[in-house]
């Protein structure tokens, strides 16, 4: 299973996340990938925390892979999964970093993981930091499928070996890799609209337009289309703000 887990955790994004791993499990799938593009969290490190441990306990064996863009990144609590999944690759020129103080015991982040408590790191200096786990030389894992190639072979804590691709016979006489079933998932479209509210140049912008529409409303003869939208958009950016650090 591949997760796309994209933004700021807030609470959504957390629960989501817990709900693959369970829903991953549930399926039986051999692992489950995360495809990380965060700037932090905006949750309180206790449901960080909590979060960590669910991705430690996990039956399944699970995968981070921070992508799919050279401008992904894994920064602040949220990549301190890193410490606890068993497979973690970056695409080149993605960078991860921030990452505080540990919040759980046992977090496993490498001999060069101090450097990267306030600061910040590239994929290969990743990798020269100890901070990555994967059994491969390339310069970065550009695709997804990269990364379902990479976690074939794992070895899990119970001895369990990860198969993720099989040999298939090409045309011209050749034998080439092929990923087994690969199921793509993310936040339903309530979880996403609430997910991106909780940004803060949504939520300022949703708010700032809300309160204008209302103010409109107020001064003017209409049928109240603006008062109706402008309380909708205020009431989501007073939700934004919320889940915010205001």
């Amino acid at each position: 299973d591949v997760f796309q887990v994209s933004g700021l955790f807030d609470e959504v994004m957390v629960d989501a996340v817990a709900d693959a791993v369970h829903r991953a499990e549930d399926n039986g799938s051999q692992a489950l990938i995360l495809q990380l593009n965060t700037g932090g969290a905006v949750v309180s490190d206790a449901d960080m925390a909590s979060l960590i441990e669910t991705v430690r306990g996990a039956d399944v064996a699970i995968g981070i892979w921070v992508g799919p863009s050279k401008s992904a990144r894994a920064y602040g609590t949220p990549a301190q999964l890193f410490g606890v999944a068993d497979v973690t690759a970056m695409v080149a020129g993605s960078r991860i970093g921030y990452l505080g103080e540990p919040l759980v015991d046992n977090l496993d982040l490498g001999p060069g993981a101090a450097a990267l408590v306030d600061g910040s790191a590239s994929f290969a200096e990743a990798r020269d930091l100890g901070v990555l786990r994967l059994d491969t030389t390339d310069e970065g894992v550009p695709t997804v499928r990269s990364m379902v190639l990479a976690m074939d072979g794992v070895q899990l804590a119970d001895g369990t070996v990860l198969d993720t691709i099989t040999q298939e016979l090409a045309d011209d006489g050749t034998t080439q890799n092929v990923s087994t079933l690969v199921r793509f998932s993310g936040l339903g479209l309530i979880d996403e609209m609430f997910h991106t509210v909780a940004s803060s140049p949504i939520a300022y912008l949703f708010f700032v337009i809300g309160a204008c529409l209302l103010i409109f409303e107020f001064f003017t003869a209409g049928v109240g289309v603006a008062g109706f939208v402008g309380a909708v958009l205020t009431v989501l950016g007073c939700y934004g703000l919320a889940e915010l650090p205001t």
